[in-house]
């Protein structure tokens, strides 16, 4: 009989399957410098790799260490907005400026700021 902890190794490892599409174990082992044999060994063991570990699985893979090991999903960025906006009395005023601006004003704030597409570009 398994114990509670290989099941939940279990199911961290069919998140890691299911996040990781067709990439093969080895293809995210060597992109993330994650040495392949010991991922092998903690997946064919059910073990949980360390925090460490799950923290670097979790950004190459675009989650959250808490969605590996419970399968919950931690809040999305417009919870995170939501959040943040509601806290802060200064934040929210400039949302609420922001709300007023048509989108060429915001298209050139973005510019402004060099964010394109959505994401920030890095100063070189």
């Amino acid at each position: 009989m398994e114990s509670e902890f290989e099941d939940d190794a279990r199911d961290f490892w069919n998140r890691i399957d299911d996040l990781r599409g067709k990439k093969k174990l080895t293809e995210i082992a060597e992109a993330t410098g994650i040495n392949y044999e010991l991922m092998r060994v903690q997946r064919t063991r059910h073990r949980i790799p360390s925090l460490k570990i799950c923290v670097i699985l979790a950004n190459h893979l675009g989650s959250s260490v808490e969605f590996l090991a419970t399968g919950k999903q931690a809040p999305g960025i417009y919870d995170k907005v939501l959040n943040a906006v509601y806290g802060n009395h200064l934040l929210y005023s400039i949302v609420e400026e922001l709300l007023r601006y048509d989108s060429s004003k915001l298209r050139s704030l973005a510019d402004l700021l060099g964010i394109a597409n959505g994401k920030a570009q890095k100063n070189a």
